[in-house]
């Protein structure tokens, strides 16, 4: 029975250590465009679920607006800094936020805005958020 205990012990402690050192990885579940948006749902290999979404507004101030209403449902600002392009100039803003949703869940995510684009992504985790941005944007 020790013996059996034991080989248990190791396979648990091989598997969290493949979890945890294995790069998160992202599925695309769903994605929905339109004329001047688009959204997708992702599941992680953490097994937990993400959102992405963009919209261009008429004008950047529209997009600033909307950035900053979301910013007022922030329980707490994570970080907030500009938005470079890649001459140096300012063209928006970023956030990281912790705020409950809808449904009185907790949420994490980073919020930006360039020219007239605001863009989204959310999760329960913050991790999961970090990384899709840093994957898919570049930074």
């Amino acid at each position: 029975m020790k013996r059996y205990l034991t080989y248990l012990a190791w396979a648990v402690a091989t598997f969290i250590l493949g979890v945890v050192i294995s790069p998160i990885r992202f599925w695309t579940e769903s994605i929905a465009c339109g004329p001047n948006s688009s959204s997708a749902t992702y599941r992680s290999s953490y097994f937990l679920t993400l959102w992405s979404s963009g919209v261009t507004y008429p004008s950047i101030e529209k997009a600033s607006e909307e950035f900053q209403n979301r910013l007022l449902e922030a329980v707490e600002i994570i970080e907030r800094t500009p938005e470079f392009d890649k001459d140096g100039h300012q063209v928006g803003e970023r956030a990281v936020i912790f705020y409950i949703n809808d449904t009185h869940q907790n949420e994490y995510a980073v919020l930006s805005t360039n020219g007239k684009n605001f863009y989204s992504i959310q999760s329960s985790s913050l991790m999961p958020v970090l990384q899709f941005e840093k994957r898919f944007s570049g930074r």
